[in-house]
């Protein structure tokens, strides 16, 4: 097995056969991936591991061993870590997890789990609607305060804090809306206006450092998909844990900004022919805290984000915007989807603040 095979196993593993039914719990998730994935990691051929970046004194095949026993040991505490914190009344094990990613003045302890997102970047979200309205910019921005009793928990996110979620893609972000009626669902494009850093928790096409092996054993924790009917979903639990000490290295004017994530979504486009993995990340930003007097909208994301105005592909086909159509009735290239042609639309939009 190769590195890109390895990576391309572990994108796989809600996929492998009877997974679900034998995870029915936190303590069932955490040891099934620490299995699967070391059990993934041994097939990897030795030559691989010449170019990973870690030890280049050795051999690649001592390397391997070398890095696998100290990955079973991060790995191992980071279980155990997430175990104690996510007990009951567990306040002082979140602050040993908390050390796992931030140091005391709240900058992340290693930039290796960190990735850097330029200014100007694109990003997607959608809006449900249970009829044919069209939101305004304020709309489909984060959930204000004052109606914040509406939002329940979701990932990365315990009830009460009103985060903004953004898909890479239009696609991701029908599929967190759960795929509404594509006719009457909102839309719009975002840009972020400053440089944001967002701890990365996605699994690289080929891992090459350490870190890559940690935030890509991470990525599995926080992305198993749960369902809607459950009442209780411990497969939030690390992602909402991640999400508290992120909260609390933000109130320490920490250096990290967000979460960026594989969503649990990702294998719903097989069965649309939607085979692109990078059209399927997610990201989070919590608020920082200082309120804008009114709206109640956070004033750090007002203003690092700017967004269309929202669209609605009843407006569209109303006003006889044509897409170019694909020769094929069915593709797996994402340019030739009606989401690609809508995101292009998107950008040639004007963007603005929510509140203009």
């Amino acid at each position: 097995m190769t590195l890109k095979e390895f990576s391309e196993s572990l994108w796989s593993f809600y996929c492998t056969k009877g997974i679900d039914d034998n995870i029915t719990s936190l303590a069932s998730l955490l040891s099934a991936v620490l299995l699967y994935f070391f059990d993934e990691y041994d097939k990897v051929d030795d030559r691989e591991f010449t170019a990973v970046h870690y030890k280049a004194h050795l051999s690649p095949a001592k390397r391997k061993i070398t890095l696998r026993a100290e990955l079973n040991t991060k790995l191992t505490e980071a279980n155990n870590l997430i175990s104690e914190a996510c007990a009951p009344g567990a306040f002082d094990s979140k602050k040993e997890f908390y050390k796992y990613f931030f140091k005391d003045d709240g900058s992340i302890v290693n930039a290796n789990y960190a990735t850097e997102i330029a200014r100007g970047n694109y990003f997607f979200r959608m809006r449900d609607s249970d009829a044919y309205h069209v939101y305004n910019r304020m709309g489909l921005f984060q959930i204000p305060n004052n109606i914040i009793k509406l939002v329940g928990k979701q990932r990365f996110n315990q009830d009460g804090v009103p985060c903004l979620y953004l898909g890479e893609s239009l696609y991701c972000a029908w599929e967190e809306v759960r795929r509404k009626n594509f006719e009457q669902v909102n839309f719009a494009g975002f840009q972020n206006s400053k440089k944001l850093v967002v701890l990365d928790f996605t699994i690289k096409p080929r891992l090459q450092k350490i870190e890559d092996f940690i935030l890509a054993y991470f990525s599995l924790l926080v992305s198993g998909k749960v369902a809607d009917r459950d009442a209780y979903k411990f497969q939030y639990d690390v992602s909402n844990l991640t999400m508290d000490v992120l909260l609390a290295s933000i109130a320490k004017d920490g250096n990290v900004d967000g979460i960026k994530y594989m969503s649990s979504r990702r294998y719903d486009g097989m069965e649309l022919s939607i085979l692109d993995k990078s059209r399927m990340i997610g990201y989070v930003f919590p608020p920082k805290g200082e309120l804008i007097p009114q709206t109640g909208i956070d004033k750090w994301m007002r203003d690092c984000f700017k967004l269309t105005e929202p669209r609605t592909s009843f407006m569209y086909d109303i006003h006889l915007i044509n897409f170019d159509r694909t020769k094929t009735a069915i593709t797996s290239d994402y340019q030739n989807t009606l989401f690609y042609s809508i995101e292009e639309k998107l950008k040639k939009e004007k963007f603005d603040y929510c509140d203009k």
